[in-house]
């Protein structure tokens, strides 16, 4: 049975617009998360090297503050993965939850190890490293 985590990306004082744009839209994912992503409809197909495709349905989306995803081909009925911006007016922080899910500890790990280097492309790509 899988578990849910959380995963805290501190991408300082980047707007959460700008942000936004990175991990909600086709052009903006296909720049950091896989080699290019297609859209049709509530579908994105994440293309990757040498290939291979993955299928995600978008399972919920709030404009500036989360994007959840579900991979087609999962089995598990609770899993997905989600993206939200929080930002700090006050503090002028912002900051990229990544939820998703794992098998065992050795899942969570290559899990988590796999989103580190994907959200540092991105904070390279903003900017923000």
């Amino acid at each position: 049975m899988k578990s849910k985590f959380t995963l805290e990306f501190d991408m300082k004082g980047t707007p959460p617009p700008l942000l936004w744009k990175y991990i909600s839209s086709p052009q903006g994912m296909a720049q950091w998360f896989s080699d290019d992503v297609t859209q049709q409809g509530s579908r994105l197909t994440f293309h990757w090297h040498g290939g291979g495709e993955s299928d995600a349905e978008i399972l919920a989306i709030r404009s500036l503050i989360y994007i959840r995803l579900k991979w087609v081909d999962d089995d598990f009925d609770k899993s997905y993965f989600e993206m939200k911006i929080v930002s700090s007016e006050l503090t002028q922080v912002t900051t990229l939850l990544v939820t998703d899910w794992a098998d065992d500890d050795d899942d969570k790990h290559s899990i988590t190890e796999l989103w580190e280097h994907q959200i540092d492309i991105l904070r390279r790509i903003i900017g923000c490293k």
